[in-house]
């Protein structure tokens, strides 16, 4: 590895992490093999703040527990980590032997003493890890989750509480598009969930498919007046560990063929079942990611089949599809409430050991069941050909081989090709096997004999070193002595220190907080100013806006706001209505009528037969025109809504006469059938 930067770090003699003063460090900076800096008998803490200000590739330890006294604790470690810096354990991995630090070095061209002190042994971890030597270990998903929500509750003050929450919904919108557009621009792989609400959206949640780090300088954490954008990686349930120089690669052809039911959304649903139909995994949860789904699953089996209690399948589900590479089965039309619990029912009669389901287990094990019977059949023949050649090998995978696609007979015949070669290779295998067996006996024995030679030499080392730790206990405490006389002195020193190191925190909290309003309000003001242009220009044409459809509200409109006749009306909220309302609005004949809130179609198709136009805006897709704010006065794209408008128009005054004319025809055709009785 090249051009790489990394602390080594070992901890100090007599120190630990679970001990009361807590551990201290040794440290070392490492830019292309040379040292930068070098920091001794220093805290947690201040190797913490040391890796920030580096900000490395590599944290390279010989022992990670050296850090923390639990998995856990070094999770929530490796979380506070900038992102792209990675630890490494030189010494290797669970999965691995662990050999020692100075084995390892040995391996590697580095010489060491055989008592290093810990600067050597944080130079040597350091030199290990920039060759490539190690294994990374992850308490962190390459996920992370975006969260688009609400800064402050609202409170009734000034504004009342229904528009505030109605800005506020609408800023949690525009933020969302924003993230979103961000992310397709950079092609990240992503699910979105969210909340609808009046005006726009309640919160939304984006599940990313890639580290924290990669996101770095796309999309920021942010905090507005009132909205706010968190960024959290995916916190791994345990840790894991992967090769520094390369990743190792998973064969999944030995596993069961499965059939995967889903129901996404915030709170998701996950069924799992074998191709003849046992139920193995079932389960829901919130924010339950594509990457939390795969490494469940990967413990079970192969999935074969991912399967939607809708048709179409939602973009989610035909995501998990294109992950696992498995096929997507969605039913001939989307299931009933009624009959995925008829389903589900009958299939639980033969389960032991289920409590009761929710409803989000109850769509995705009905989706799964769906399946398995549509593919029972075929599965079934499989059984029966094999059973009638006399088939000995894995009936599994020619289930899975014919669920994609393959022929029956054809899928057996490949099998039984592939196990007469496999075969043929065991009895190789076997007589070299036979071979290395002595050879590796041989060795072991000799191995044995070197490390028995090795102890005794370390015995006599053992007793001289306790011996010379004996005497400098002695010193020690001499020193000990002559310290505690100044202590009272370093103590007061440190808590002033300490006091004025809280107040700079708190004075960088407060300017933290002002740079991001004043970010904020930059951004509206240059809104404002494009805004303001585009009216100036005569782009952007005013839109009256209406609170409901009654007689009162559309008079104050008429007083307050000079609504005249041929103006555009948005109608915020057409569910409040009386005839009055209504009738005045016709009166007024409008350019045309516009909503954010879908009215019931009576309402559209009354406004229509009156020959106005209307048109619904939906604010979660690109509409063709959109409504920009400037406090409460909406504002829309002229050009396009005149046209939009004119053109309505003119449909529906075709559509009037269209009708008028066949209402004639009618009369006349009456009217001749009386004439001729």
């Amino acid at each position: 590895m090249t051009n790489t930067t990394v602390i080594g770090v070992d901890i100090c003699s007599g120190t630990s992490p679970i001990s009361k003063g807590g551990a201290r460090y040794t440290a070392v900076y490492l830019v292309d093999n040379e040292i930068k800096d070098v920091r001794e008998e220093i805290t947690l803490t201040s190797l913490l703040r040391m890796i920030w200000r580096h900000q490395p590739s590599i944290i390279a330890i010989d022992n990670i527990f050296e850090l923390a006294p639990s998995s856990k604790a070094l999770i929530r470690l490796l979380s506070t980590f900038p992102p792209g810096t990675k630890l490494v354990q030189v010494t290797g991995a669970p999965s691995q032997e662990y050999e020692s630090l100075i084995k390892v070095a040995e391996k590697h061209g580095i010489k060491i003493a055989s008592k290093p002190t810990p600067l050597q042994t944080a130079s040597v971890v350091a030199m290990l890890a920039a060759k490539g030597v190690g294994w990374i270990v992850k308490g962190l998903e390459d996920e992370c989750i975006i969260t688009v929500s609400k800064k402050i509750t609202p409170q009734a003050g000034g504004m009342s509480m229904q528009r505030y929450e109605r800005l506020v919904r609408s800023s949690i919108l525009r933020v969302t598009r924003e993230v979103k557009e961000k992310l397709r621009e950079h092609g990240f792989d992503y699910d979105l969930i969210y909340r609808r609400g009046e005006g726009g959206i309640n919160g939304s949640m984006f599940i990313v498919y890639s580290p924290r780090e990669k996101l770095s300088g796309i999309i920021k954490p942010y905090e507005g007046h009132s909205v706010r954008i968190t960024i959290k990686p995916v916190i791994k349930r345990e840790l894991d560990f992967e090769p520094l120089s390369a990743y190792p690669t998973t064969n999944l052809t030995s596993k069961k063929g499965l059939i995967i039911g889903y129901d996404p959304g915030i709170t998701a649903g996950l069924s799992v079942l074998t191709l003849d139909g046992r139920l193995l995994l079932l389960k829901s949860g919130k924010y339950l990611t594509r990457g939390e789904i795969a490494r469940q699953v990967l413990k079970l089996g192969v999935p074969v089949i991912v399967a939607s209690d809708v048709k179409p399948a939602t973009e989610m589900t035909k995501k998990l599809a294109t992950m696992f590479g498995a096929i997507l089965y969605e039913p001939e039309r989307d299931l009933k409430i009624d009959e995925k619990k008829e389903i589900v029912d009958k299939f639980l009669v033969s389960q032991e050991n289920i409590s009761k389901l929710d409803t989000h287990m109850r769509d995705a094990l009905a989706a799964s069941i769906k399946a398995f019977m549509h593919y029972k059949p075929k599965l079934q023949q499989v059984e029966e050909e094999a059973k009638a050649r006399g088939f000995k090998g894995p009936i599994e995978e020619a289930k899975i081989m014919v669920i994609q696609g393959v022929n029956i007979n054809e899928a057996l015949r490949t099998l039984e090709k592939k196990m007469t070669t496999d075969k043929q290779r065991v009895l190789t295998l076997e007589s070299l096997q036979k071979d290395k067996d002595l050879d590796s006996l041989r060795e072991k024995v000799k191995e044995l004999i070197e490390q028995q030679s090795k102890l005794s030499s370390l015995i006599i080392e053992l007793q001289t070193l306790i011996e010379r730790k004996n005497s400098e206990i002695r010193e020690l405490r001499e020193r000990l002595r002559e310290e505690r006389e100044k202590v009272d002195f370093a103590v007061r020193k440190d808590r002033k220190v300490e006091m004025l190191n809280d107040y700079v925190k708190r004075l960088e909290s407060m300017i933290k907080k002002l740079e991001s309003d004043v970010t904020e309000l930059r951004e509206r003001l240059f809104n404002y100013e494009n805004i303001a242009s585009k009216i100036e220009k005569g782009d952007l044409v005013v839109v009256k806006k209406v609170e409901n459809a009654t007689f009162s509200s559309v008079k104050k409109a008429i007083e307050l706001k000079k609504l005249r006749n041929g103006e555009l009306i948005y109608l915020e909220n057409p569910v409040i209505f009386d005839e009055d309302g209504l009738n005045e609005i016709v009166k007024l004949e409008p350019k045309m009528i516009i909503f954010i809130v879908k009215p019931a179609d009576w309402l559209l198709n009354f406004f229509r037969s009156q020959a106005l136009p209307v048109y619904l805006i939906d604010e979660t897709s690109d509409s063709a025109l959109k409504l920009v704010w400037i406090g409460e006065t909406p504002f829309i794209d002229k050009e396009k809504v005149l046209k939009m408008a004119e053109e309505e128009k003119e449909r529906l005054k075709n559509e009037k006469l269209r009708q008028m004319r066949e209402s004639l025809e009618r009369l006349i055709e009456e009217y001749k059938k009386r004439n001729n009785r």
